[in-house]
Parts: structure tokens; sequence; C-alpha cells
């Protein structure tokens, strides 16, 4: 569970979530204050919108480790 700095949960990884996202493994946020995750086992770069907690983007990596 991601938390922004008023205290709301912005993204919430549920059951299941880590099977198809993968493991969170760094994130930051951008100018338009989306948060951007690096899921680690998955081979994903993840977007998700802070205001209704949604994946907005995801970049799927050639390698994964």
């Amino acid at each position: 569970m991601f938390c922004t700095a008023n205290q709301r949960t912005a993204i919430d990884y549920k059951d299941g979530t880590f099977d198809s996202l993968g493991n969170p493994d760094g994130m930051c946020i951008d100018q338009e204050g989306k948060i951007w995750v690096a899921c680690y086992g998955a081979g994903k770069i993840i977007r998700f919108d802070t205001e209704t907690g949604s994946l907005s983007f995801f970049w799927c990596l050639v390698n994964v480790h």
C-alpha cells in the first residue's frame, strides 16, 4: 500500500496483484502526480492514477531478471 502526503491510500496491492504485476521495487511521482512503479519479477514499469487508484499505463521490458 502506498500513501500520499495527506495520508490517503493512493494504491492498494490486493490479493493476486503480485501475480500479475510483480513486486514493487521502486517508485517515483511524475509532474502530473502519477505514481510510476518498477515491478521486480514481472518485467514491467507501471503508472497509477493517484486520483482513482487505477492502472493507467504499463510498459513491458524485454529482459526479465
